[in-house]
């Protein structure tokens, strides 16, 4: 009895002081994932490292989303700990991820790496709401100027040579991401950036036309990431990159331009589900995710190939012509050139899609 009771009153004391009591047991940690933003050796090494670090084994479960709506449905149906999305969805006003409390303010002091990634990443507005930051980024993906290298003599400098009548049928740019289609011709047409998702801006004729000579003059168009069997045998392509290393194998160089008017970029995040509110013990495990996908090796293992890495302290740990393809040798690369996807109203997104429409009709 007296010893039941000196356990309590331990308990009672290490509460007070603001302790959490690590024990041992299976915990659940549910994951909703971006496609290419882990794998599941990824997963196994992390469940590995908390196993070790806090006695805690680890069931985890990794699924991949299709829709963003299904990232606020798990978030809503407390089905989730930790998700991956793009930057622009925690305060789009139809989720609310921030505003809504469906997300948890991170404790940077338990992501060390966090000093590490690029600078215009760190505590950045679409995840930054007062003193608190609701998540990490661990990626970026351009939807860039790309070209084949045999047909120039120099790089392209603009986003204007899509429009260029000696290119007609000799680009390839995407079908299904109608809004970055959107954001290129507003900046072919010399909008400020901070004008590209704004409705007034582009509600116009000559936005609309300029739009539908893009989609009319496409030799090509691809759907969810840019192939070889699209961009072979063109000049040009506004592109993911992903096609470019088959490309090659098929004797074509492709590289990436820098046009003068920056380039529109989606950032992956991870966030963590206010599922784990009253979880202390699963918020700083969640926490170390957080660190974990942006610590060296991960970036390196994981990301380097599927999206752009964030972690600059890799370049002097890979080959140092992929270092300078990514940039890592400027901190300032990001916030120079980069152009974050505006978070878009219902009616700006609504007028896109329908454009959109208009134009490939």
């Amino acid at each position: 009895m007296q010893n039941r009771r000196n356990m309590s009153c331990l308990l009672s004391i290490l509460l007070l002081l603001g302790g959490i009591v690590w024990t041992a047991g299976a915990e659940e940690l549910r994951m909703l994932m971006t496609q290419g933003s882990t794998t599941d050796q990824a997963v196994a090494e992390f469940k590995q490292m908390i196993q070790q670090k806090y006695q805690v084994e680890l069931n985890v479960t990794v699924n991949y989303w299709v829709e963003p709506k299904e990232i606020y449905q798990a978030l809503k149906n407390k089905t989730v700990e930790i998700i991956s999305c793009p930057h622009n969805i925690a305060k789009d006003p139809d989720f609310k991820l921030i505003s809504g409390k469906l997300v948890l303010p991170v404790d940077l002091a338990n992501v060390p790496n966090y000093k590490d990634i690029i600078p215009a990443l760190q505590k950045p507005d679409y995840l930054t709401e007062g003193d608190s930051v609701y998540g990490v980024s661990y990626a970026y993906a351009p939807y860039g100027l790309a070209y084949n290298s045999a047909m120039f003599t120099e790089p392209p400098i603009s986003w204007a040579v899509l429009w260029d009548p000696q290119y007609a049928g000799k680009y390839a740019i995407s079908s299904g991401v109608y809004e970055l289609n959107a954001l290129i011709t507003g900046m072919a047409l010399g909008l400020d950036k901070s004008k590209l998702g704004d409705f007034a801006s582009i509600n116009t004729p000559e936005f609309q036309e300029k739009l539908t000579v893009l989609a009319k003059n496409a030799g090509a168009m691809w759907t969810a990431t840019d192939t070889a069997a699209e961009l072979q045998g063109k000049a040009l392509a506004a592109a993911w990159g992903y096609s470019f290393q088959e490309l090659k194998t098929k004797g074509e160089e492709w590289r990436f331009a820098e046009p003068k008017e920056g380039t529109s970029v989606g950032i992956g995040s991870f966030l963590i589900s206010h599922t784990l509110r009253d979880n202390p013990t699963m918020k700083k495990i969640a926490e170390e995710w957080l660190n974990f996908a942006i610590s060296p090796d991960y970036q390196k293992n994981i990301i380097l190939g599927a999206y752009f890495p964030v972690n600059l302290t890799i370049k002097d740990s890979i080959d140092p012509a992929l270092a300078a393809y990514y940039h890592l040798d400027d901190p300032n690369y990001f916030k120079d050139r980069m152009i974050p996807w505006p978070m878009l109203d219902k009616k700006t997104r609504a007028a896109f899609e329908l454009f959109w429409k208009k134009a490939t009709r």
